[in-house]
């Protein structure tokens, strides 16, 4: 399995409070990032991957053109899936995936 394919489902609290808190500390960004084209199989796979977990998990979503920007998936402690974006690093927006974002990655 390659790095990118990765599933991180055991999460300790100090991880799983990070990522809530992160998302807590921001509002849900209403505007998406997309996605370069050669990363939307690999995208289209991990979000279906993290679909079938059932606790807090993160996966390699991708990243955007400019290589800046760098998402995961994460499956919070409410079971929903969310993106969470990272700019050089730090971490800088999240949203909900939606079926815009799945018509995106061709996901069906």
């Amino acid at each position: 399995m390659s790095e990118l394919s990765e599933m991180h489902n055991n999460l300790d609290e100090d991880e799983i409070s990070r990522f809530e808190d992160w998302m807590k500390s921001i509002a849900q960004r209403s505007i998406k990032n997309t996605l370069s084209c050669y990363q939307l199989q690999t995208s289209r796979g991990n979000y279906h991957s993290i679909l079938s977990e059932t606790g807090p998990s993160y996966i390699y979503c991708g990243a955007t053109g400019g290589g800046r920007n760098h998402m995961i998936y994460y499956k919070s402690i409410d079971n929903h899936v969310y993106i969470l974006c990272f700019y050089i690093q730090e971490f800088a927006a999240y949203w909900a995936v939606d079926n815009q974002w799945e018509k995106h990655i061709g996901y069906e």
